[in-house]
C-alpha cells in the first residue's frame, strides 16, 4: 500500500473510529466500580514527538507504528479501551518507550483486563527499571496472578528503593498495593518481608492492617505493637492501635491512647481527626465535634474535618450548623454524594420540600443514589404524585437489580403510608408469589398487618406460615423472628404465645427459653422471667448472658442481692467489655447504696453502649449524690440524639415532671 493510499485509509478508519467512539457510552457496573485498579495516573500521555523504534523499520512499518500511536491516543480519549490497549502495547513493544507501556497499563486497568495490565507493566519496568510506579503496578499484577515468588521480589525492590522515605509515606504508598491487589497472598508476603526487615515499622503496620482484614486480631495487635516499638511517633500506627482497642471492646483504652498522644501533640491534625473518628464511632458526637472544630482552626479549608463535623452536628440534630458545613464541602465536590443526601435530609426536616428535591437530585452514584431516589419517591407520594412515585421506584429496581429487594421493601412502606393498606398488601402478595423463597417479603407482610393493627390477621398468617415449616430448625428461625416482630410492634402477649408454641415442640431450646424470659418482662411477669432463666442455667450453667440476665433481674427487683452479685461478677469474668454486664454491676452498687461506685461503672457502660436504660440508671445514681440538675441535663442531651427512647424519657419525666 502506497503512502497516499495509507493516509487515505488512516483518515477513513479514524473517522469511523471517532464516530463509533462518540456513540459508545462508557458504562461500568456496580461490581466494576467496586473493583480497585492499579494506582496509575488517569490521563494518558504520549511523547511530544514519536520515539525511535528499537529496530530499524522500513517506510510502511514506521507509518504503521505512527498509525498505531495515533489510533491508541484517539481511542483512549474516546474511551474505547480495548483498541487503546492493543495499540499502546504494540507501540511499547516496538519502541520500548515507557509512556506507551504505562498507557497500556491504564487502558487495561480500565477494562479490568489484569492479564494485559501485567504484560504492559513488565514492559514498563523493563524500559524504566527505576520507575517506582512501574514496580508498584507490576507487584499488583503478580499478586493478582497469585505468583508469590515474583510478587515477593517486586516488594523487596520497592522496600530497597524507598529506604529514605518516612514510615508514614511508605505505609501510604504500600497500602495502595494492598487495596488494589486484594490478594490473600498479601498476609504471608508481609509476614516474610517484615521478618526480613524487622526495623521497618511501616511493614509491621501493613501486616497489622492485613491481619485485621482477615479477622486475626492477635496478629494485628502483635504487629502494630512492633511498629510502635520501632517508631513510637508513627501516627498511622497510633491510630491503628487505638482502632484495634476499639474493635476489642476496650473503648476507654482506645480513647485514652489517642488523648494522651494529642496532649503531647495538640496541633497534630492526624491525631485530632483520628480521635474524632473514634469518638464518632463511640457515639460521643459532642466531644468529637470539639476536636474537629480544633482541626478546622488549624486549617480552615480542611474538607475532611468539615465533613466529619457536619455528620457529628447532624447526629446531634443541630441541623442549621450542620447544613452550613455540608454546603461548604459539597461546593468543593468533597464527599459530594453523601453531602448532598444529608443536605436533602436536613431540608426535609425544615420542610423545605423544593430544596430537598434539588439536593437529592444532585446525588449521582451508589447507595446514596438509591436512598435519594427513595426519598424523592416518598416526596412524590406526599404530594399526591403516585404515578411519578411508582415510576421512579420501578426504574430504580431496573437500574439497581442487586438492591431490588430493599427497594421493594421501601416501596411497600411508601404505599402503606400514602395510598393505604390495601395497595401495599396487593404489592406484597404479588412479590411473595414472584419470589416464593424470599422470607423478607413474607415477614414484611406480617409487619404490614401489625403496622395497621390487624392483629387477628397477623396471628392467623403467622400460624399458617408456621405449619408450612417442616424442619425444626426452620420452625425455630421463624418463631424467633416472628416473636421479635410481635414484640417490636408492641404485641408482647402474641410474642409469648408463639414462643410457647416453640417450647411445646422443643422444651429445652435455649433460644426459646432466653427469649421467653426477656419478653415476659414486657408484661411485668417477673416470676416467669426468673423461672425461665433458672431453667436455662440448669441447661447451660456457664452461659454469661443468662447469668447476667438473671442477676440483673434480681437486682432490679431488689431481691437476693448476694446471689445476684455472684451471677453478674461471673458474667463479668466472661464478658469484661459487655455494657449490659457493667450496667448490672453499676445497678447492683446503686441498690447497695454505694452511689459513687455505681456512677463509676454506669459511666463506663455509657461509653460502651448508648442505651436509654443505662442513662436512666446513671441519672438515678447522680440524683442520689445531689446532682439532680446534671442528671436532668444528661437525659436531655441523650434524648436530643435518641428522641424516641422510652426509658430515658420516662426517667426525665420522673425527674422533671411536665407542668400542666
Amino acid at each position: 500500500m502506497g503512502y497516499i493510499s495509507r493516509n487515505t485509509y488512516i483518515v477513513f478508519i479514524l473517522s469511523l473510529l471517532t464516530s463509533a467512539c462518540a456513540n459508545k457510552a462508557v458504562q461500568t457496573s456496580d461490581a466494576q466500580q467496586q473493583t480497585p485498579v492499579a494506582p496509575v495516573e488517569t490521563i494518558a500521555k504520549v511523547p511530544e514527538k514519536p520515539p525511535q523504534p528499537l529496530i530499524e523499520l522500513n517506510h510502511d512499518d514506521r507509518a504503521d507504528l505512527y498509525y498505531s500511536i495515533l489510533l491508541a491516543s484517539i481511542a483512549d480519549a474516546r474511551a474505547v479501551y480495548d483498541v487503546a490497549r492493543d495499540n499502546y502495547l504494540k507501540a511499547a513493544q516496538i519502541t520500548g518507550h515507557p509512556i506507551y507501556a504505562r498507557n497500556a497499563v491504564l487502558a487495561s486497568e480500565r477494562m479490568r483486563d489484569f492479564e494485559s495490565s501485567l504484560m504492559a507493566a513488565e514492559l514498563w519496568q523493563e524500559s524504566s527499571p527505576d520507575d517506582l510506579k512501574a514496580i508498584e503496578v507490576t507487584t499488583i499484577g503478580y499478586l493478582r496472578q497469585n505468583d508469590e515468588e515474583q510478587a515477593l521480589n517486586q516488594l523487596l525492590k520497592l522496600i530497597k528503593k524507598n529506604e529514605t522515605n518516612t514510615n508514614e509515606r511508605n505505609y501510604q504508598e504500600f497500602m495502595r498495593i494492598v487495596r488494589a491487589a486484594r490478594s490473600p497472598m498479601m498476609l504471608s508476603l508481609l509476614q516474610k518481608t517484615s521478618e526480613q526487615h524487622p526495623d521497618k515499622a511501616y511493614l509491621w503496620l501493613l501486616l497489622s492492617q492485613v491481619s485485621l482484614f482477615y479477622q486475626d486480631l492477635p496478629l494485628a495487635n502483635q504487629a502494630v505493637n512492633k511498629a510502635l516499638n520501632k517508631d513510637p511517633n508513627f501516627i498511622s500506627a497510633i491510630k491503628q492501635q487505638s482502632h484495634l482497642l476499639y474493635k476489642s471492646g476496650r473503648f476507654e483504652e482506645a480513647e485514652k491512647s489517642l488523648t494522651q498522644k494529642l496532649e503531647s501533640n495538640p496541633d497534630n491534625r492526624e491525631i485530632l481527626i483520628g480521635l474524632a473518628r473514634l469518638l464518632y464511632d463511640m457515639k460521643e458526637y459532642r466531644t468529637a465535634a470539639k476536636h474537629l472544630e480544633n482541626a478546622i482552626r488549624l486549617q480552615d479549608s480542611d474538607l475532611e474535618a468539615r465533613y466529619l463535623l457536619a455528620i457529628c452536628l447532624h447526629s446531634l440534630r443541630e441541623y442549621e450548623t450542620s447544613l452550613l458545613q455540608f454546603m461548604f464541602v459539597a461546593r468543593y465536590n468533597y464527599q459530594a454524594d453523601p453531602s448532598w443526601f444529608y443536605i436533602g435530609d436536613i431540608q426535609e426536616q425544615r420542610e423545605e420540600w423544593a430544596q430537598a428535591r434539588q439536593a437529592y437530585s444532585a446525588v449521582n452514584t451508589g447507595s446514596y443514589r438509591i436512598s435519594a431516589e427513595i426519598r424523592l419517591s416518598e416526596l412524590d407520594a406526599k404530594e399526591g404524585k403516585f404515578d411519578d412515585s411508582e415510576k421512579r421506584l420501578t426504574n430504580l429496581v431496573q437500574t439497581y437489580p442487586k438492591f431490588g429487594q430493599d427497594i421493594q421493601l421501601s416501596r411497600i412502606e411508601i404505599l402503606n403510608e400514602y395510598q393505604g393498606f390495601e395497595q401495599a398488601l396487593q404489592l406484597i402478595e404479588k412479590l411473595v408469589i414472584e419470589y416464593p423463597l424470599s422470607t423478607q417479603y413474607r415477614f414484611k407482610k406480617l409487619w404490614l398487618f401489625l403496622k395497621n393493627k390487624k392483629i387477628d390477621q397477623a396471628w392467623a398468617y403467622s400460624q399458617a406460615w408456621l405449619t408450612e415449616k417442616k424442619q425444626l430448625e426452620e420452625k425455630q428461625d421463624f418463631i424467633l423472628t416472628a416473636a421479635a416482630y410481635f414484640r417490636q410492634m408492641e404485641y408482647p402477649e402474641y410474642a409469648l404465645k408463639i414462643l410457647d408454641d416453640g417450647l411445646s415442640m422443643s422444651p429445652n431450646n435455649k433460644e426459646f427459653l432466653y427469649s421467653r424470659a426477656l419478653y415476659s418482662e414486657a408484661i411485668k411477669d417477673y416470676d416467669a422471667v426468673i423461672g425461665y432463666l433458672r431453667q436455662l442455667l440448669k441447661l447451660e450453667p456457664e452461659d454469661p448472658d443468662a447469668m447476667n440476665a438473671l442477676g440483673y433481674t434480681l437486682i432490679d427487683l431488689n431481691r437476693d442481692l448476694e446471689e445476684a452479685e455472684k451471677l453478674v461478677y461471673a458474667a463479668y469474668e466472661a464478658m469484661p467489655t459487655s455494657a449490659a454486664v457493667i450496667d448490672s454491676i453499676g445497678w447492683l452498687y446503686y441498690r447497695k447504696g454505694d452511689y459513687s461506685k455505681a456512677i463509676k461503672y454506669l459511666k463506663r457502660a455509657t461509653k460502651l453502649d448508648k442505651s436509654g436504660e443505662i442513662y436512666a440508671h446513671l441519672a438515678a445514681a447522680m440524683v442520689k449524690i445531689g446532682q439532680r440538675k446534671e442528671a436532668i441535663q444528661l437525659l436531655k442531651d441523650f434524648l436530643i440524639i435518641y428522641p424516641n427512647d422510652k426509658k430515658a424519657q420516662q426517667k426525665l419525666d420522673e425527674l422533671e415532671p411536665t407542668q400542666p
